[in-house]
């Protein structure tokens, strides 16, 4: 089962520099569709579990852009989490509008400007995160 300790230690890296949390994601949703046939339930439970952790951890340090990145995610992916307000306490990051944006899949910044600058995490699913990204490329 090294894709446990692989993701652990995507997980691991990504506390080294907030800005590295789209890669990261991007390269655990790989591991988690090239895993699906084998260990789908054991992984989804195990990465569901992981980001629950990592969104109370996020809030604590107030960092919104870590918490909006673990939900959308969550919903991205379809781990099944549907109480984030569960586990983000803070209120500086409840009160932010990129995080209220990903808790209502609408945007709540720019309303009247015409600009679409949110969408929805099950309206990115045709493409991969790795795709969307060029993590690679």
């Amino acid at each position: 089962m090294n894709q446990y300790k692989t993701i652990s230690l995507l997980f691991l890296l990504k506390n080294e520099s907030a800005k590295l949390i789209c890669y990261i994601l991007a390269v655990i949703e790989q591991l988690y569709i090239n895993n699906l046939k084998n260990f789908k339930h054991e992984l989804k439970n195990y990465i569901r579990n992981t980001i629950e952790s990592d969104i109370m951890n996020a809030s604590n340090r107030e960092s919104t852009f870590e918490v909006v990145w673990l939900i959308f995610f969550s919903r991205y992916l379809s781990l099944g989490i549907t109480n984030f307000r569960e586990f983000v306490k803070n209120n500086a990051v409840k009160e932010n509008k990129f995080y209220k944006s990903v808790i209502t899949s609408q945007q709540q910044f720019y309303r009247n400007s015409g600009i679409k600058l949110f969408r929805k995490p099950k309206d990115c699913r045709e493409t991969s995160l790795m795709e969307q990204l060029s993590v690679f490329d």
